[in-house]
């Protein structure tokens, strides 16, 4: 474990960017977006597995543990999954490093590319204005932007 100190993931500086195993790349503006957390995606979709996450500093965090702290009893727990519900979670995390920014911006295409029918639907912006708005994008908050349809790059 390289003695690194485990942090929890409300803490760090946002917007960050989630490079999950499950679910590609997404983006949440504030700690609140981490802790409330739809049911069926926590359990069934593997969220947290391998999860990495990018600060708005560009460093690199993955998670080490994740569970959930409301519904706090089992039978709470299993009405949110059968009825997919919200769960509140705690995410540990532990520093991995900085990422390059040009891996990053790589990544956020990839992704992209892997999904341009619903990005385009979603943003209203064709993927040739999207890769060039990627292409003027300079931190982590740029990235964030070109994601929710916000950048005019």
């Amino acid at each position: 474990m390289n003695g690194e100190a485990h942090t929890a993931a409300s803490s760090l500086t946002y917007p960050v960017l989630l490079l999950s195993r499950s679910s590609g790349v997404s983006f949440l503006e504030s700690p609140s977006d981490l802790r409330t957390f739809p049911a069926p995606l926590y359990w069934k979709g593997a969220f947290f597995e391998g999860l990495r996450i990018v600060d708005a500093a560009g460093k690199a965090h993955e998670t080490v543990s994740a569970s959930v702290q409301r519904p706090s009893t089992k039978f709470g727990q299993w009405l949110a999954r059968v009825f997919g519900g919200s769960v509140s979670v705690h995410a540990e995390t532990r520093p991995v490093g900085p990422i390059s920014f040009s891996e990053l911006v790589h990544i956020v295409e990839s992704d992209l590319e892997e999904h341009t029918e619903e990005f385009e639907e979603f943003s209203g912006r064709d993927f040739a204005f999207v890769r060039n708005a990627l292409a003027n994008c300079r931190s982590v908050s740029d990235l964030v932007k070109v994601l929710g349809g916000e950048f005019d790059g």
